[in-house]
């Protein structure tokens, strides 16, 4: 391939990526300004998960589909779990710190 050719092909692929195209990735994490993780969508094994995270690092927010079925948990300043909104094929779960 030729250097026009290869420029092309790229000039091609930029325009395709900012015009919109859907982006194809196992894993996107978001980074504030000073390169600390955010946030984090992700398919693993098991589910796809989005987490949010504070400024200082702690784990807030937890959204989750997994094979029992989607929940939320959402957590305090300190990491500590205080929200769960759950369901299941059994059941719906809304549950507040001290039930789950």
């Amino acid at each position: 391939m030729t250097i026009e050719e290869r420029l092309a092909k790229l000039e091609f692929e930029i325009e395709r990526i900012a015009t919109g195209t859907v982006i194809t990735a196992k894993k996107f994490v978001l980074v504030d300004d000073e390169g600390r993780e955010r946030g984090k969508l992700e398919v693993t094994a098991c589910c796809p998960t989005l987490s949010l995270r504070d400024e200082n690092g702690k784990a807030r927010v937890l959204l989750t589909e997994a094979v029992d079925g989607p929940a939320l948990l959402l957590s305090d300043k300190n990491g500590g779990a205080r929200v769960l909104l759950s369901e299941t094929k059994c059941r719906a779960i809304v549950a507040f710190e001290g039930s789950f």
